[in-house]
């Protein structure tokens, strides 16, 4: 039951912002790019980084639930899925990034 509470939870609410996230980064050449989301008119507290934002949130839910959690495991599904395979905070694959996080 506590799964499926979590599953709930992490579909209704996290998976949908971190789709949001990913919808954030341009893909040049079949590539996520990193990116900085500015609004000029409200410096310096409107710079944004979706790549940032979303490989952070990974990596502390890597470290207090575990990747075998079930939102572990679903965000890795997510981020398969959508193809973002090079980590920018540490310059590696979903993979190394896993272990790098633990």
């Amino acid at each position: 039951m506590k799964n499926d509470v979590l599953l709930y939870a992490y579909r209704k609410s996290i998976q949908p912002s971190i789709e949001w996230l990913i919808k954030q980064i341009p893909i040049i050449d079949g590539k996520f790019q990193y990116v900085f989301v500015v609004d000029k008119g409200n410096l310096p507290e409107s710079v944004r980084e979706p790549n940032y934002a979303m490989e952070d949130f990974v990596r502390r839910m890597i470290k207090s639930l575990g990747v075998e959690s079930v939102i572990c495991k679903e965000l890795f599904t997510v981020l398969s899925e959508k193809k973002y395979d090079y980590f920018y905070d540490g310059n590696c694959d979903l993979e190394d990034f896993i272990n790098r996080s633990k």
